[in-house]
């Protein structure tokens, strides 16, 4: 099961949005009690809007064919404009977070109306897993990018670069 929360403590016309939002994956036992798989948080910067799950975005799908579910979660950061959300595609972060045979697999985007203001790194665990499930990913960046629901970095064929620490401007 899995079960998503968000704050929704930021109200604007456009959409309601968050300043910190978590994720829990629950296991049904033999019991029928739930057990905690895993959990993450995470919170905008004091200069952004808010966040929220792009839940149209999130999947629960086995990609290798292994019989079990690799959770994919999709959730926005916005940037503020002088009315107050810049909903436009090509501005502010995103994460793509997924829990693959018990590793956490994050991808962080940032974009901008110019090349040179996006960027999409990994974390190393991203470059570890199977070519068909980094495949997976990149082709939902891809079309995430076709549909003008995210500006990704397109220089590398979507495929992120190698994580350093310094490289995702938080606002």
């Amino acid at each position: 099961m899995l079960y998503l929360t968000e704050k929704n403590d930021k109200p604007f016309p456009e959409q309601i949005l968050s300043t910190s939002i978590e994720a829990h994956l629950l296991k049904i036992s033999e019991e029928n009690s739930l057990i905690p798989q895993w959990t993450i948080r995470d919170f905008s910067a004091s200069g952004e809007a808010g966040m929220n799950f792009r839940s149209k975005l999130v999947e629960l799908i086995d990609i290798d064919k292994d019989g079990l579910v690799e959770p994919i979660l999709v959730y926005r950061f916005f940037n503020k404009n002088y009315n107050g959300v810049n909903t436009d595609g090509f501005s502010g972060r995103i994460k793509i977070i997924m829990f693959y045979r018990g590793k956490k697999i994050a991808i962080r985007a940032y974009t901008g109306q110019l090349d040179g203001e996006r960027g999409t790194i990994a974390n190393d665990s991203f470059f570890t897993l199977p070519k068909s499930v980094q495949k997976y990913l990149v082709q939902k960046m891809a079309d995430m990018y076709e549909k003008d629901l995210f500006g990704f970095d397109n220089s590398h064929n979507f495929l992120p670069l190698k994580e350093k620490r310094s490289e995702i401007p938080r606002k």
